[in-house]
């Protein structure tokens, strides 16, 4: 498993960070924080262009904490769309493992849930999916103990919500 590592977000990786490790649940641990480092390195990478922007148009007629504003807003709806995305993207994939499985073990099954927004999504964004994927009756419900990397998540054994909408 292994993180790509660039200056900017359009830039090729400068190198990779890689995971090596027996240990089953790591890979969890990995991603939760590796997501985590991605976002603060989105933040880190828009303050960075916010300032190269202000020292470019200064003497400008928008005052920099207006345009600074404008930035954190455009940021704030940025993230709350990838994160949109990365819940819909980690839904897919448990129903598309789920029928090819039949359960998932989480610790075991991360990088297959995941999938594409892995070191992007994190623990929170596989909460939200999980509990949508729950309040649709697609899978049970997940529990507060023990720890979400120590659970399986299995299909919802009565009828769903689609089969009993169409009755």
């Amino acid at each position: 498993m292994h993180v790509p590592i660039r200056r900017r977000t359009s830039a090729q990786p400068l190198f990779f960070l890689t995971l090596f490790t027996r240990y089953p649940k790591a890979p969890y641990i990995f991603i939760d924080v590796a997501s985590s480092a991605n976002q603060k390195w989105r933040e880190f990478n828009r303050r960075l262009a916010l300032s190269e922007d202000l020292d470019r148009y200064s003497g400008s007629l928008i005052p920099a904490d207006m345009a600074g504003s404008w930035s954190e807003a455009d940021h704030r709806d940025t993230e709350a769309r990838l994160e949109e995305e990365w819940v819909r993207e980690i839904k897919r994939n448990i129903v598309a493992l789920l029928q090819e499985r039949g359960s998932l073990v989480v610790a075991t099954s991360i990088a297959e849930i995941y999938g594409s927004t892995i070191t992007l999504a994190r623990e929170k964004h596989l909460h939200r999916a999980w509990d949508q994927l729950s309040a649709e009756r697609v899978v049970l419900p997940r529990v507060t103990k023990p720890k979400t990397r120590d659970q399986t998540i299995r299909p919802f054994a009565g009828p769903t919500a689609e089969a009993s909408r169409s009755r």
